[in-house]
């Protein structure tokens, strides 16, 4: 319907309209994503082919900037952004490019040199949690194409440029230390496994397997230690000591012991 609904989120996990429950995002808003800082949103729109950009305000409430979005031609088909927040990049499914842009600190896009890179049906682009590698899917050929990130974020093809899946992929995920890469086959409802080396994929024997039909997205879980910790609200000083209570709120199973470790500044 063209729009971003917005929540809150309860304590107890349940969501909640926020005063002003939907923004206008585009006709076939496809995908929305947040940079770490938190302090944007981004949304692209398939049929108006732009990206949209939204400051987050204290209450979560969503604001368009200024400008209110870019151009990123026909049927743009996700996009991502690079874990420091530095840069975006968006498929360009429609006009077969990837365009690549600098995120400022007011959250406002800038183009790179080059604007884009040529990729036939860019889909569903893939950031790697190190910054240093971009993974995008080529429909017309079944292929991934892989790219190293330079340091002011410009893409560049790795050796080889393309790794054939025979398979329309839509979406991908990187182990923690980055020995592995997966990536959603949709079309034959297969995860393509593959091992990572200097931003260059190789396939794992077996090369697939078959979670289930229509095989559309995929996320790496990583169980954690869910730590509440309470603090007094009286003003710190350098005489003042406090006792800090720690509950564990969800235990990781397999694990035997627990070392917590509290520090700060006053």
């Amino acid at each position: 319907n063209g729009l971003v609904h917005q929540f809150s989120i309860g304590i107890d996990g349940q969501l909640a309209p926020l005063a002003t429950a939907t923004v206008a995002a585009g006709a076939a808003a496809r995908a929305i994503h947040v940079p770490p800082n938190g302090r944007y949103a981004y949304v692209c729109s398939w049929s108006e082919g732009t990206l949209r950009g939204y400051a987050i305000g204290s209450d979560g409430q969503l604001t368009p900037l200024s400008p209110a979005s870019v151009p990123v031609g026909a049927n743009p088909r996700d996009f991502t952004i690079t874990p420091d927040g530095a840069n975006l990049y968006v498929g360009g499914w429609g006009t077969n490019v990837i365009y690549q842009f600098a995120i400022g600190a007011n959250g406002a896009l800038a183009a790179l040199s080059p604007a884009t890179v040529g990729l036939t049906q860019a889909s569903y682009p893939y950031a790697t949690p190190d910054g240093r590698y971009l993974y995008v899917f080529a429909a017309a050929a079944s292929a991934i194409a892989q790219y190293a990130v330079g340091a002011g974020g410009a893409i560049t093809p790795r050796a080889p440029a393309t790794l054939s899946t025979g398979d329309l992929t839509s979406g991908f995920v990187q182990r923690p230390g980055g020995a592995n890469v997966y990536a959603a086959g949709y079309s034959f409802s297969s995860a393509r496994q593959f091992t990572a080396s200097s931003g260059v994929l190789t396939a794992m024997n077996p090369a697939n397997v078959s979670p289930g039909a229509n095989t559309f997205a995929i996320r790496y879980y990583q169980p954690q230690l869910a730590v509440q910790a309470f603090m007094p609200s009286t003003t710190a000083t350098s005489a003042t000591s406090f006792t800090y209570s720690l509950t564990i709120t969800r235990p990781v199973t397999g694990l035997t012991a627990y070392d917590f470790v509290l520090g700060g500044t006053a």
